[in-house]
């Protein structure tokens, strides 16, 4: 028998603008700002902000934010 081994990656190459899909949430808002953000610096700004890289047991993921210039963490 063989076990399968998925290596899950939050950031998988270069960020493109078609790689965002809004869904039925009315979130267009927010998708938006990700894909003004995602053309600066090939999405530096993104990538620095999500600190957990890879998936975990508990699915929970780690960013980081700037609020009044002092980073916040939030899980």
């Amino acid at each position: 028998m063989h076990s399968l081994t998925i290596v899950f990656k939050i950031f998988a190459g270069n960020f493109d603008p078609t790689d965002i899909h809004q869904g039925a949430l009315g979130d267009c808002y927010v998708l938006a700002g990700l894909v003004s953000l995602s053309s600066v610096d090939n999405g530096r700004i993104i990538k620095d902000a999500i600190i957990t890289q890879t998936d975990n047991e508990k699915h929970v993921y780690l960013t980081r934010w700037l609020i009044a210039g002092k980073p916040r963490y939030v899980a």
